[in-house]
């Protein structure tokens, strides 16, 4: 018996995430066979002598199948990703994006703030307008004129690829609720 015991272990313990939906679903139904199981046996102990036999019978293979969902479920817990849709997605890049081109521009780092820019406005023009274009800094940094040499030490492909942008409009920074 004891032999049965230590091979039921070692099969259960060397449970690897791809086998553990399949344990998962044998651990349930043997939990709840056993269990209807024990009941037919409890209804029949009036009718035949081998009832406890029975009755024990069921009652193993519903703690085994108990303890088997219990392992399962606490060593390979089912993980579920959640699909983010690409505006969410773009939305929330935007937001960490401007959170950096702020910190660039209070470091007076203007061409990192400017390649930062044009990725925010293709992310996310909401937030490239409302969030981006209403810091101070930002706005100085993408207004000053862009370095016509590279200075020591700088990556030249950290360099800008386009122009600076313009003076901002005034237009940009009116939220679209107080326009009406």
């Amino acid at each position: 018996m004891s032999r049965a015991w230590s091979l039921a272990l070692v099969a259960v313990s060397a449970c690897t995430p791809a086998q553990a939906p399949v344990a998962r679903k044998v651990g349930q139904y043997l939990a709840i066979g056993g269990t209807a199981a024990l009941t037919i046996s409890a209804t029949l102990e009036g009718y035949t002598d081998a009832a406890q036999d029975f009755m024990f019978g069921s009652a193993v293979a519903s703690a085994i199948g108990i303890l088997l969902y219990a392992y399962v479920e606490l060593a390979q817990p089912e993980v579920t990703y959640l699909k983010e849709p690409l505006p969410v997605r773009n939305r929330r890049w935007a937001k960490i994006l401007s959170e950096r081109a702020s910190g660039a521009a209070r470091e007076n780092r203007c061409g990192r703030v400017r390649r930062l820019e044009r990725r925010i406005f293709q992310y996310d023009r909401d937030t490239h307008d409302f969030i981006l274009m209403a810091d101070p800094e930002v706005v100085r940094c993408l207004t000053s004129s862009p370095p016509t040499s590279l200075a020591p030490g700088e990556d030249p492909a950290a360099a800008p690829l386009v122009p600076v942008m313009p003076e901002v409009a005034p237009e940009v920074a009116v939220p679209p609720d107080a326009a009406e």
